[in-house]
């Protein structure tokens, strides 16, 4: 599955699916010394934060709905004239307080909704090319992509880790999109790939908050 410029609602998995893969970053990663901070999660819901402008979030609004939106520093929507409307036709149960705050600071790319099974996003002009959702969100449409990521992130910490262990992040992954994460397929997963120093704990107690341990809300 590749997301398209601009991107395009059926290009993303579901919700379910996206949250697993990027709480899953979040909960590897968000721990002391697991790399450069980027992914978390907080009341809020999950968070990316990486150079220049370039961020996103995704947060749940009861009764299987979400929400995911961002900017990334290539985006065109808040450029092209006549200027894009990210909010156009979406229902009243989005965080607007939260995306007029982005608005207002001119730092909102795009906004996607999930209801019904079913990703939907405003209608843009055929002139625009990219909404910056690709290259920031890009990495959840397919497992092998967000596997790749949690890899190259781990080496920034554990350069002696074993090579290669994309595999076992792919693993790993399979077991959150099951919401099947306990502490012993993190500690499994933190010898496989050579991380003597992982907070098994504060891995396995961010899966349970993001829930990774239980059935697919």
């Amino acid at each position: 599955m590749t997301v398209r410029r601009p991107g395009r609602p059926e290009d993303l998995p579901s919700a379910e699916v996206i949250w697993a893969r990027w709480a899953a970053l979040a909960a590897v990663l968000s721990t002391p010394g697991a790399g450069r901070p980027g992914y978390r999660l907080d009341d809020d819901g999950l968070h990316l934060d990486t150079v220049g402008s370039t961020w996103a979030a995704m947060t749940w609004r009861g009764d299987g709905r979400a929400v995911l939106f961002g900017e990334d520093q290539v985006g065109g929507t808040k450029w092209h004239e006549p200027p894009v409307d990210v909010l156009a036709g979406a229902p009243d149960w989005l965080p607007y307080e939260r995306l007029e705050d982005h608005l207002e600071a001119g730092e909102l790319g795009f906004v996607y909704w999930y209801v019904d099974a079913t990703w939907r996003r405003a209608p843009y002009p055929p002139g625009l090319e990219d909404d910056g959702i690709a290259a920031t969100l890009g990495r959840f449409a397919v497992r092998s992509d967000t596997a790749w990521e949690m890899e190259s992130r781990l080496r920034e910490r554990i350069p002696r880790a074993n090579a290669p262990f994309q595999a076992a992040c792919a693993r790993l992954l399979t077991h959150a999109e099951r919401r099947a994460v306990t502490a012993g397929i993190v500690r499994g997963f933190a010898e496989q790939i050579g991380w003597p120093d992982a907070d098994v704990t504060a891995i396995s107690t961010a899966a349970r908050r993001a829930g990774l341990t239980r059935p697919a809300r």
